[in-house]
C-alpha cells in the first residue's frame, strides 16, 4: 500500500454543503476511507526496443542528421541507459561492470550533457556515446538474465 486518503463524510442534510446533489449514499456522519494501492513501477527491460533504438542511433550519420533529430533521440537513449543502470547487473562482483557503471554515471551527469548552444557534432557524439554505452549495458543485462544478446 502506497498511501491512504481519508475524507470526512458528507455533512448532515441541514448543512449548506449537503444540499448539493452527491453520488454518495448513506455516508452522512461517517468517515470514508479510500485506500489506493498501486503496483511498483517495475518496467520490464524491453531488450528488443532498446536494441532497435541504439541501432537506429548508431546508424545516424553526422552529415545527414539534424540537431533536432539528435535532440529527439538523445533523451530516449538516456532513458534506456537510466533504466539499465537501475538493474542489478552484478557490479558488486565484477570490476568490468563496475567500470561500466562509473562511465554511465559520468555520462548521465547533467553538467556533462551538451547544451542547446553546443555545436551539432558535440551533441551527435554525445548521443553516440550514450547509445554505445547503453548497448554494452544491454549486453550485460541479457547475459545475466539468460536472454539472447542484441
Amino acid at each position: 500500500m502506497l498511501g491512504t486518503w481519508e475524507e470526512t463524510a458528507l455533512r448532515s442534510s441541514t448543512s449548506q454543503a449537503a444540499k448539493k446533489p452527491t453520488a454518495a449514499c448513506g455516508t452522512e456522519g461517517r468517515r470514508v476511507v479510500i485506500t489506493v494501492t498501486r503496483m511498483q513501477d517495475a518496467r520490464p527491460v524491453d531488450v528488443e526496443l532498446i536494441g532497435d533504438s541504439t541501432d537506429a542511433a548508431l546508424l545516424m550519420e553526422l552529415g545527414t542528421t539534424t540537431r533536432d533529430q539528435i535532440d529527439l533521440k538523445t533523451p530516449i537513449l538516456t532513458g534506456h541507459l537510466q533504466l539499465l543502470v537501475s538493474e542489478d547487473l552484478g557490479a558488486d562482483e565484477d570490476e568490468a561492470v563496475r567500470k561500466l557503471f562509473r562511465q554511465a554515471y559520468a555520462l548521465l551527469d547533467l553538467s556533462r550533457r551538451p547544451s542547446q548552444d553546443a555545436p551539432t557534432f558535440v551533441a551527435y557524439f554525445y548521443m553516440r556515446e550514450v547509445a554505445t554505452l547503453t548497448r554494452r549495458f544491454l549486453w550485460v543485462y541479457s547475459q545475466r538474465n539468460g536472454l539472447s544478446a542484441p
